[in-house]
């Protein structure tokens, strides 16, 4: 109650620091970085494999099944999901959020130059695993 007391006896006081709070709240605002469309890092991972003239069944046998293999060892991974159709295959693999950061920090440091270097490496360990077209 001595707060309530305080502030109703020190009215213009209360007015003062009320005004100054919201004049630093809107030099704030107009200072703040704003994007028309800010890029968001999504925690997914999409591997496309095109390899035409095979039916779902085969892509499915040929290329999803071997990819989800050589995928699954992705630290972090919440959930993946396939889709194989004519002469195509989608992996997709759901990540934590935290992986992500942790991709980006990787390529900040120098490790990898984008994101798809880090799949790319992940497929090219088992190179026999995927069929190649010929």
């Amino acid at each position: 109650m001595k707060l309530i007391d305080q502030s109703i006896r020190n009215y213009h006081t209360v007015m003062v620091v009320i005004v100054m709070a919201l004049v630093v709240g809107v030099l704030c605002f107009q200072t703040l970085p704003r994007q028309l469309a800010p890029t968001v890092d999504k925690p997914e991972i999409e591997v496309k494999t095109e390899y035409l003239g095979l039916s779902p069944d085969e892509v499915e046998r040929n290329i999803t099944r071997r990819l989800e293999d050589q995928l699954e060892s992705v630290e972090g991974m919440k959930k993946m999901t396939s889709t194989s159709q004519h002469g195509l295959s989608i992996s997709t693999l759901f990540t934590l959020f935290l992986v992500p950061v942790l991709i980006s920090l990787l390529i900040d440091m120098g490790f990898h130059t984008r994101k798809e270097d880090l799949v790319k490496d992940l497929l090219q360990a088992a190179p026999d695993s995927v069929p190649t077209a010929t």
